[in-house]
């Protein structure tokens, strides 16, 4: 199967570069598309999967399967994980159960797995379509750092920042551009690890909490300063590409 979907996507791929036809359908009908979610993710993805003709499999932990959950109830097939709740964003302990459904494709949702670059890295070792970033992009983009560093390179503004070490590079930072400052987790997300420093007596205790409350959402205590910029006007544009060279904003 996994051979005549890779064919499929090639056919297509070459049609969409050509002007030819965009009809999707061609592409996934018969494909087997595994969710590795739960909840509103996967439910909100399966009738759009199984209304383009294509399997859809979702992941379950004993849990979900014992309650008939939403998800699995509506999936063509399951794919049973483990008990307990972290299994679904356990790559080392889902990568075997993942090769043996054969899925063509995997939809990662948000959470979970869906900004950890090591799924992308999996699916493209093992000849799996990942609907998402590819490992490159999601490296960059799951690291505000890294982020900022390539941003910088294409030209793109940003506040003045800088990776800091210790409380005593963060202190000496801010005495050079001046406070208030603020200190952000290097691989956070959804505003933990943030802590804003209007002086330099409260230096100490926020780059503490800031590195603590990082390590302990995302595994790592790194964190950058950069200027806070005060009453800002918050414009945020979403952009989506496809592995066909269109891209929407």
């Amino acid at each position: 199967m996994k051979q005549k979907f890779g064919q499929k996507y090639e056919v297509v791929r070459r049609l969409i570069k050509s002007g030819g036809k965009r009809d999707v359908r061609g592409l996934v009908q018969g494909a087997r598309i595994l969710i590795i979610n739960r909840g509103i993710a996967a439910v909100r993805a399966i009738p759009t999967i199984q209304a383009l003709g294509a399997k859809a499999i979702v992941v379950a932990n004993d849990g979900d399967v014992r309650r008939n959950a939403m998800h699995v109830r509506m999936a063509d097939e399951v794919v049973r994980i483990g008990k307990h709740p972290a299994s679904y964003k356990n790559l080392e302990e889902l990568a075997s159960l993942i090769l043996a459904a054969e899925p063509d494709a995997i939809y990662p949702g948000w959470g979970f797995l869906a900004e950890d670059p090591e799924l992308p890295k999996f699916c493209e070792t093992n000849g799996i379509i990942f609907i998402g970033c590819s490992s490159e992009a999601m490296s960059f983009l799951g690291n505000k750092v890294a982020s900022k560093n390539l941003a910088t390179t294409l030209g793109v503004p940003t506040a003045i920042y800088k990776k800091v070490s210790n409380v005593d590079e963060a202190s000496a930072w801010a005495d050079e551009y001046g406070y208030p400052v603020i200190l952000k987790g290097e691989s956070t997300g959804g505003g933990k690890g943030i802590r804003r420093v209007f002086s330099k007596e409260e230096m100490t205790q926020m780059f503490s909490e800031a590195s603590s409350e990082s390590e302990l959402t995302s595994g790592s205590p790194a964190v950058f300063i950069e200027k806070l910029i005060l009453n800002p006007r918050h414009v945020e544009i979403q952009i989506i590409g496809d592995a066909f060279g269109n891209f929407f904003a």
